[in-house]
Formats: structure tokens, sequence, C-alpha cells
């Protein structure tokens, strides 16, 4: 068997961070973006989606080019580049549609509802109390993150089950003094099971490596970018509805959390908090 040499292993460590449109014509650049600009109805960030499976299996389901036909990878490396707490609630009978939440916040500290406007203390909320069946607002973290030799912006959603364990990774990551728009990361899935004896998937996050200077600039003007755009990505019940598990819960209630999955986990989900927004 032919070793690989010194040069080619280094070669496969580096990670490529690829900007949209990066060495492309500034004149076909700018057309591009003008006519992305009138069909983009929404505005706000253009991300893809990145779902987690249900059950025993180890795969995150990446958004490609055809929406109904996502990439399955059992590993992602990337840089995150911005990441935040959010909470959600949503009421009724779940029908497999995808609406809004009745109540959401950005920060996890202040809840606003949909239809008054009405804004509430998450810390004093009763829907974000634990109850004997867990809670019925949802607590997720957001993660922005290029991947490498990937040219889209991805948006990775960490359920309940994993907060605690995704918090404490990510902090022991930047306990080493580099911030995260710098290091290159890897998350996996590991197995594990409910206290109900159910099964499901929890991230796992490693350092694997840190950008170049260079590219360290730039992930950080990407997370400013981001940063003041954020809160113009809409909560929906769809990024937690995984496509095996949306006809089996069609008929249950939302309590909360669109799969109900997460409920009977609570003491997967206290204690978490980053050092930042």
């Amino acid at each position: 068997m032919c070793e690989k040499s010194n040069t080619e292993i280094a070669e496969e460590t580096i990670f490529q961070l690829i900007p949209k449109y990066e060495g492309m014509d500034e004149a076909l650049k700018a057309e591009i973006e003008e006519e992305l600009d009138d069909l983009d109805e929404e505005g706000g960030i253009d991300c893809r989606r990145i779902k987690l499976p249900t059950g025993k299996s180890k795969a995150f389901e990446v958004e490609g080019d055809n929406p109904d036909d996502p990439d399955m990878e059992k590993e992602l490396r990337g840089v995150v580049l911005f990441t935040h707490r959010m909470n959600a609630r949503w009421e009724g009978e779940y029908g497999g549609e995808n609406r809004l939440p009745v109540c959401s916040s950005w920060d996890a500290k202040q809840g606003v509802e949909f239809e008054t406007g009405q804004a509430h203390d998450c810390g004093l909320c009763p829907y974000n109390a634990f109850q004997e069946n867990g809670k019925e607002c949802k607590n997720t973290r957001r993660i922005y993150l290029m991947l490498d030799k990937r040219t889209h912006l991805y948006l990775l959603t960490v359920p309940p089950t994993s907060l605690r364990s995704v918090g404490k990774q990510l902090k022991r990551i930047l306990s080493g003094g580099t911030p995260l728009t710098r290091t290159v990361v890897i998350f996996k899935l590991e197995s594990a099971v409910s206290k109900g004896g159910k099964d499901y998937a929890r991230i796992t996050v490693e350092k694997a490596g840190e950008l170049t200077a260079e590219q360290g600039d730039l992930a950080r003007q990407m997370r400013e970018e981001i940063k003041g755009q954020h809160t113009s990505v809409a909560v929906e019940n769809a990024d937690y509805v995984s496509t095996e598990s949306t006809q089996a819960q069609k008929s249950s209630s939302y309590a909360g959390d669109p799969t109900n999955e997460f409920l009977n986990i609570p003491d997967e989900i206290k204690g978490d908090g980053l050092p930042f927004d």
C-alpha cells in the first residue's frame, strides 16, 4: 500500500473557506446579486438547512441543490460564524403543516408574541418552566456555519437534547483562547437513549484546527453580517420535523415541540449557556 506523503496529508487537513462568488468577475457578480435581490421577497440571510435524523441514524441531512434530496453526512467539518440561543412555543394540533410559533425569542431572554407583539421575560414565563413532561417552550441554539469546500452558508439548529453537551464542548474550545471564527470544528452524532427508552442522536463538537489569519478575518466579516440580520430568519416548525417523523406526528400535539421527541429528557437541557450571544 502506498503511504501518503506529509504534503498530501497537510493538503487534506487544510480548511477551505470559500465565500460565494469567489473569483467571479465583478460585473457578473453584481448582475447575479441584483437578480437575486429582485427575487428575494423576504430578505435576510440566505442559508441552507441542516437537519438531524430520528432514531439511531448518525447522519446529518444537509440541504443540497435539490431540497428534496439532501446530502447525508456523518460529520460536518466547518467554522462557526455566529450562534445564538432561541426559544419558541407552538400551540394547537400538529397536522404536518409549516407555521410560525405563537411566541419566540432570539436571545432566550425576552419572548415576543407573534400576533400581539407583547413581550415576556423568558426567565419568568410559565411556559418556559419545567413541568412533569418537560417544557412547553422549546429551547434551542442556532449555529450558522461554513462547511469545508462548500460555498453556501448553513444553519444547524441544536435541539434541547444536545444543548448542554454542545454548550460544554464549545466553551471548552473557547477556553483555548481562539474565537470560533478562527477555529475549525467537527460536528458528529452519537447514539443516546432517553429515560423513556427512546433512541435519539446527540450532537458532539470538537476542535479540528485553526484557520489562517486571512481566512479568520474573512470569517469575522461574515459573522458581522449574520449578526446584524439573524432575526430575519423565521422560526418555523419545519426546522425541527424530519421527513421520517412527519407522518407519524400528524395527530400529535405541539406541546411546545413539533416532534414531541424531547419532552421526556429534561436532564439534557438544564444548565446550558455560553459566554456570547
